[in-house]
């Protein structure tokens, strides 16, 4: 380095006045065009929310559809939250807007039913848009505008134009407790409060007459006149909790009450049969207290569920037990068990089995009885010749594949029924052999007979497996998710199992507001690993081994322990994006070489252990929105590659990709491909926001790794830690993670390492083996393989053998002994100074015992007594490498490896002392998949890290309060440690008076630094370009540190420090240059510099003049300042007056402007000279504000920004919402296809009309077997004055973003292509044709204008009534102000005369 060059720089600035900013810099304008703001007639900036990405409220309420594919939830809000396939999702509010509390669809039919808290029924169509919505929301220029947030009904966000019509609404006359929706008929049951059932047509949207009473008063009645001493009170009112129609006859009711269960013939209104349990004395029942079992219990019901044949039902039971009954026999039960015990109502003849006292256990919450299709003669035929051809290509599997195979039998779902506080929480599931039943009828057999009936009954009750699903918290809630088939109360065959979890206990409460409950996805069934015979004895347990978890849709997954604390945005290099997205890029480019490298390794680098969930419904159209004649194209071209990275609650750090591109690019419509559209329609494949699983860093995994057991900061971290913040470098793919116990660790992207095969390993590790045998004294080091799951990438964890120990400690006393002779052994050296043996190491691991030698490792060479040391770092967790380091070579760009210590894979770690103040993490990488990769840990033992700064050339800034540390991963070293007490000054300092020195030192120490900033720019003191690091501190002082390369490291030099008042309490800073530009830190800037200080600036070495300084752009809470070289003079200032939530510098087409964002607006204002371009009023409707805590913003340069304002209200927001920008997808959401290929219902297919139903099947026809039978129910259940379904009018059509002109040229050069015909006849046949197009294109606008116009109309009734509304309020004003005048009046009057007469008088 040229330091005599950069000194009469320096002397020239300070000669030239070089803190002063020069006057061009007061006359140029970086903002440009951006400065009018109003372009277009809609204006440049205007607020858009773009996509909601957490629930506004807590999960109440789930409900999937099988045959469209749909998965709905309903929240403590009043919101709907519908989804489909990876690109479809859908949100909106309840009318009123009310907690739901129950949602169900209607299969086939695409109606979507829910039942709020206030007892309201709303039945939304999905396959027919909202006519108003649409004609507000689906033609304007700005669809992302958020006035409606607050304006109209939805706390959502702004409707989407595609939000399905609300078709029916209805106030039940008391309180709903449980709902039943057929799949065979057009009725829904409601049972309510006082145990009547209602009926309510969902086809005339209206109820019916049909109404069962409270059947169990009778019931109650009989227990009371026989004298039964826990008989219930007169004024009790039986209670309704469950409704499930028979699986095979819908006309067969089962009726589910507190104290039993009626099964009720629906036709006749007649009771068939009375199921209520009742242990005797002696029977051990679910447990509790010794003496209960001496009484007869009659523990309350809770649920019931069907067995999909219709034989047997189960009913769960208040005390955890669990009945199992048949139809044709209501006496006594076929089985009564416990989760643990079966036959429980059985009694027990040993004394000494009643004196057990047994732990009470929770109610049976819920039941669901899960069938699985049979496999036929085809499917038998095709696996025999699947097995046949040996050489064929095993599928892959996915989430909709069985866990475990084929399933025989069916399996049992059990929410409840555990011991409280001891049973660990979970999903019990148990597996039931399959029964078939006998051809002796019931009623005509023989008592032998009916044993026999019965013993098979029981046996086939008996599990064959029983599994536990393992979940982080209690189960509140679940659902079963069927592949296909909408029957057996949508139980049969399913796919997945959707699970609602409590507040994890080990995670922190976060304050209100916040959603406590989350959600989580699991295969079903599960997989079990052990089975038992159907005569086994009755299990003593059951297991809980992991199974296959599945990725919910994005907002699902961020509520509970994925509650989002924080979030950042973050733009992407085309290079970087393809490089950390993988073959989830958008644009295809690394699918097509996944496809062409198929027999490669890659296409396993990706951790597939938790795939997404399969969803299916609707489809979705790319749109775009905003003024502006760009077509996808042109803005697919324009758009930058962007990624989202949030931190949760539970410890764990997320990517998204939030690029344009997920918006535009998708798979080509085949229609539009064959007729050679000009812009095809383009349907959209993935999500928006498209999560990046294979990213995920968790952090509770990482810091329980069982070989940091033991290590003091793991130790203290694990268990507490919690992520506060995240920085990410994203040119060369590295995240650095500040923990709340003051730890930060640091992340680096890295690929699998799959060059090795397994097999070609085991012959190496033989060879290596034998080797050792021949040779004792031959020390090779282990070798391991990255894809043996079961082993370490490296030696750390491989144990070793003695023999090579013995080995090693020989080969390293032949290396002391030389050294020794050679006379470079540092007799100073102490035992503590010296990298301890691998044997030492092999020690600290557990299991690991070997003999330690006594002979010494061979010493390092002498250390440069001027490099700092790491104080309290064991060697071994710094460098590992041998001899002097050897001299880097330049930077490259984007060599984000580079910036890595060396690596040594063969040795062991070190002991862990007291203190490790760096700990190198690089062995806890998992090399099978890709993904970040642990690189270090900085653990400074000074509290909570107060700021910090990563940059993309290899340097880390960290700040604990008023102290600093530089770290340099080149060499995993500290390079500055400045305020840490009783140390002195590390950085180097060219300052000659030592008095200005300490009072600069004592400056620091009295206010904590409270943002970093890495830069390579020009500084006022110093105009030569270097890389350097600004620090700023709460009350405005500002130090900057310059980083110098010396031969074999970098040192620290203190350019200067300036207290600076405008920049107290500082929200970010940047660093521009005098073209506006941005001075980023990247390894080409890096490199820049290092060449201007070696050899000086280019062009200017004969010149005298110096170089313009880059100026610095600073945010506070009161003003937003431009100051020149970053501690000069002020160029420009403007003040802000309120809290600032984010700010940042929006660039478009090289113009910038500088936004600040608060709860009420958005400002502009122009670069450099800060003049206010324009104030937007925002409209957010908040959810929430979490309690002493401000919401964060994060800006991307071009012009979105991310708000967290609590964890049930984080948004993406962008300020060009009117420009053109991809829109918000077209959905179509029902497919009539589907609706018509739903299956034919079990008790149809039996009967006459399901075998005419089935034939007609065959040959393509539609089905009509369950019309038939669903009509003869409505007629039934609606009675014969049914009124006529409501007219709605014909459905909006999907919308189409092209405008009518394209059509119109598809179509005139269809017409040119055709040949012209001659004659008579033939030019005649032209202008019939054209007559026609000319009619069918008046017929369109004409059809157009009309439904324009019946908009308008409902649009001037809506305002008609509002208007009304307004008048009647006002009328009401005017009365209630009339009469207050007239009352005071009245009452001045009475006062008056009151006074006059006590004057009188008195």
């Amino acid at each position: 380095m040229s330091s005599s060059w950069i000194k009469s720089l320096r002397d020239r600035a300070a000669q030239a006045g070089g803190s002063k900013a020069p006057d061009f810099l007061f006359h140029t304008d970086w903002s440009r065009s951006l400065a009018n703001a109003h372009l277009s007639s809609a204006g440049t900036f205007n607020e858009g929310l773009l996509a909601g990405l957490a629930l506004p409220g807590e999960v109440t309420a789930m409900a999937f559809e099988p045959v469209q594919g749909f998965l709905a939830v309903g929240t403590t809000l009043g919101t709907i939250h519908l989804f489909g396939s990876p690109a479809v999702q859908l949100s909106f509010s309840l009318r009123p807007a009310h907690k739901v509390n129950h949602i169900a669809f209607k299969p086939g039919t695409g109606l979507l039913i829910c039942i709020d808290e206030k007892d309201n029924i709303s039945v939304y169509d999905l396959s027919r848009p909202d006519p108003q919505i649409r004609a507000a929301h689906g033609s304007s220029s700005n669809q992302y505008r958020a006035s409606s947030a607050s304006t109209a009904h939805s706390i959502t966000g702004p409707p989407h134009p595609d939000t399905p019509q609300r078709v029916g609404v209805h106030t039940v006359r008391n309180k709903v407790i449980c709902i039943e929706v057929s799949s065979a008929h057009s009725h829904m049951f409601l049972g309510l409060r006082d145990g009547t059932v209602d009926t309510f047509d969902l086809e005339r949207m209206c109820p019916s007459p049909y109404r069962v009473p409270n059947l169990w008063w009778e019931e109650e009645e009989i227990l009371r006149k026989s004298g039964v001493p826990d008989a219930p009170n007169r004024r009790h009112v039986p209670l309704i909790i469950d409704i499930k129609t028979h699986p095979k006859d819908i006309n067969q009711l089962l009726l589910a009450y507190e104290g039993g269960t009626i099964l009720l013939d629906i036709r006749e209104r007649a009771v068939l049969k009375t199921f209520q349990l009742r242990l005797l004395p002696s029977a051990l029942g679910s447990g509790g207290h010794p003496d209960l079992i001496w009484t007869e219990r009659a523990p309350p019901a809770t649920c019931i569920a069907w067995r999909p044949d219709g034989e047997i039902f189960a009913m769960g039971h208040e005390d955890g037990c669990i009945s199992f009954w048949c139809i044709r026999d209501d006496d006594k039960p076929i089985m009564v068990r416990t989760l643990d015990c079966l036959d429980v109502e059985k009694p027990v003849v040993d004394p000494a089995l009643m004196e057990i006292p047994r732990p009470p256990k929770e109610p049976i919450f819920k039941l669901t009885w899960s069938g699985f299709p049979e496999k036929g003669w085809i499917d038998m035929a095709s696996q025999s010749a699947a097995n046949w051809q040996s050489q064929q290509r095993q599928r892959t599997s996915s989430s909709t594949d069985p866990a475990d195979g084929p399933v025989k039998g069916t399996v049992l779902t059990v929410l409840g029924g555990a011991k409280a506080g001891i049973d660990p929480p979970g999903l019990f599931c148990t597996n039931l052999p399959p029964y078939s039943s006998t051809i002796t009828l019931w009623g005509g057999a023989t008592v032998e007979a009916n044993h026999k009936l019965r013993v098979a009954l029981h046996d086939s009750l008996v599990p064959s497996s029983e599994v536990v699903y393992p979940t982080s918290s209690i189960v509140e809630d679940f659902l079963l998710l069927p592949r296909s088939n909408p029957h057996y109360s949508g139980t049969y065959d399913p796919s997945a199992v959707v699970v609602l979890l409590a507040a994890d206990p080990s995670l922190p409460t976060l304050p209100p507001p916040a959603a406590a409950r989350g959600l989580a996805c699991f295969a079903f069934p599960p997989k079990s690993n052990s089975s038992t015979s159907a005569h086994s004895p009755p299990p003593t347990g059951h297991q809980s081994s992991p199974q296959k978890e599945l990725h919910l849709p994005l907002p699902l997954t961020l509520s509970g322990g994925g509650a989002i604390l924080g979030a950042k945005l973050e733009t992407l290099t085309p290079h970087a994006y393809r490089k950390l997205v993988g073959p989830l890029d958008v644009t295809g480019l690394n699918q097509k070489q996944e496809q062409e490298a198929a027999a490669s390794a890659l296409r396993f680098s990706h951790d597939d252990s938790k795939p997404p969930l399969n969803l299916a419904g609707g489809k979705a159209l790319a749109s775009l929105s905003g003024e502006g004649s760009d077509d996808i194209p042109d803005l697919l071209r324009s758009a930058k590659f962007r990624i989202l990275l949030t931190w949760h609650l539970d410890g764990t750090v997320r990517f998204y990709d939030t690029s344009p591109h997920r918006l535009m690019m998708g798979r080509p419509d085949e229609e539009d491909l064959r007729s050679q559209s000009p812009s095809p329609r383009i349907w959209l494949q993935q999500g928006f926001p498209s999560p990046l699983p294979h990213l995920t860093i968790d952090t509770r995994s990482f810091l329980r790794n069982p070989s940091m057991v033991g290590h003091p900061s793991f130790d203290r971290a694990r268990g507490r830690a919690r992520v506060q913040d995240v920085h990410f470098a994203a040119e060369v793919l590295e995240a650095t993670m500040a923990l709340s116990t003051g730890q930060l660790v640091h992340w680096r992207f890295g690929f699998a390492q799959l060059s090795e095969t397994e097999a070609i390993q085991e012959q190496v590790e033989e060879a290596i083996e034998r080797e050792e045998a021949e040779q004792a004294h031959l020390m090779i080091p282990p070798v391991t393989s990255p894809r043996n799951a079961g082993r370490s990438s490296i030696s750390v964890a491989s144990p070793r053998s003695p023999k090579s120990i013995d080995s090693s400690n020989l080969l390293d006393a032949e290396m002391s002994q030389a050294m020794k002779e050679l006379g470079v052994e540092d007799g100073d050296n102490d035992v503590t100074a010296r990298p301890p043996s691998d044997v030492a190491d092999a020690n600290l691991l557990p299991g690991h015992s070997a003999e330690v030698s006594t002979s010494n490792p061979p010493p390092r060479p002498r250390r440069d007594p001027k490099r700092l040391s790491t104080h309290g770092m064991p060697e071994g967790n710094v460098y590992h490498g041998t001899g002097s380091r050897e001299e880097r070579a330049p930077l490259q760009p984007g060599a984000g490896p580079s910036f890595a210590p060396p690596q040594s894979y063969n040795a062991m770690p070190t002991p862990m002392g007291e203190h490790d103040e760096i700990v190198l993490l690089q062995h806890l990488a998992d090399p099978r998949h890709d993904g970040f990769k642990p690189n270090l840990m900085v653990d400074l033992m000074r509290g909570e890290v107060s700021a910090f700064a990563s940059s993309d050339i290899g340097f880390l800034a960290i700040a604990c309060g008023t102290a600093l540390a530089v770290l340099d991963f080149r060499s995993a070293e500290l390079i500055l440690k400045e305020g840490f007490g009783g140390q002195q000054d590390s950085g180097h300092s060219d300052h000659s008076d030592d008095r200005a020195l300490r009072k600069i030192l004592e400056a620091e120490s009295k206010s904590p630094i409270v943002h970093l900033t890495f830069s390579v720019c020009r500084v006022a003191e110093d105009p030569s370009l270097a890389p350097r690091l600004i620090v700023v501190r709460a009350n405005g002082l500002t130090t900057v540190w310059t980083l110098q390369r010396t031969l074999d490291m970098w040192l620290m030099e203190r350019a200067g420090a300036q207290k600076l008042d405008e920049l107290s309490g500082t929200r970010a800073i940047h660093i521009l240059d005098i073209g506006g530009r941005d001075r980023h830190a990247l390894p080409n800037d890096l490199q820049q510099a290092l060449r201007e200080q070696e050899y000086g600036r280019a062009g200017s070495m004969s010149e005298p003049s110096v170089p313009p300084a880059d100026v610095l752009l600073g945010f506070t809470d009161q003003q937003v300042t431009l100051r020149y070289g970053v501690t000069g003079s002020i160029v420009s200032r403007a003040e802000i007056g309120e809290r600032v939530l984010g700010c940042g510098m929006i660039e478009r087409a090289q113009d910038k402007v500088a936004s600040v964002v608060t709860s009420t607006s958005i400002r502009l204002f122009s670069l450099p000279r800060l003049d206010s371009i324009l104030r937007l009023q925002r409209h957010h409707r908040e959810v929430g504000e979490l309690q002493g805590m401000r919401p964060s913003i994060s800006f991307d340069p071009h012009g979105d920004f991310v708000e967290v304002c609590s964890s049930l209200d984080v948004r993406l927001w962008t300020t060009f919402a009117s420009l053109r920008r991809p829109g918000q997808p077209s959905l179509t959401l029902y497919n009539p296809a589907l609706g018509h290929a739903m299956p034919v219902h079990p008790g149809v297919a039996g009967s006459a009309a399901g075998v005419a139903t089935s034939i007609a099947g065959w040959f393509g026809a539609k089905t009509t077997g369950m019309l038939s039978v669903g009509a003869q129910m409505d007629a039934l259940l609606a009675g014969p004055k049914r009124p006529d379904p409501p007219k709605l009018g014909e459905a909006l059509p999907p919308r189409d973003y092209r405008p009518p002109r394209v059509a119109a040229a598809a179509q005139a050069e269809s017409e040119r292509e055709r040949p012209d015909m001659r004659g008579a006849a033939g030019s005649s046949l032209p202008v019939v044709r054209r007559d026609a197009s000319k009619a069918k294109t008046v017929a369109a606008s004409a059809n157009s204008a009309w439904q324009t116009g019946y908009q308008n109309i409902d649009l001037l009734k809506a305002r008609g009534a509002m208007m009304s509304g307004i008048e009647d309020g006002l009328t009401s004003l005017e009365r209630g102000a009339s009469d207050f005048l007239k009352s005071t009046r009245e009452a001045a009057v009475k006062g008056a005369a009151k006074d006059k007469l006590n004057k009188m008088f008195f």
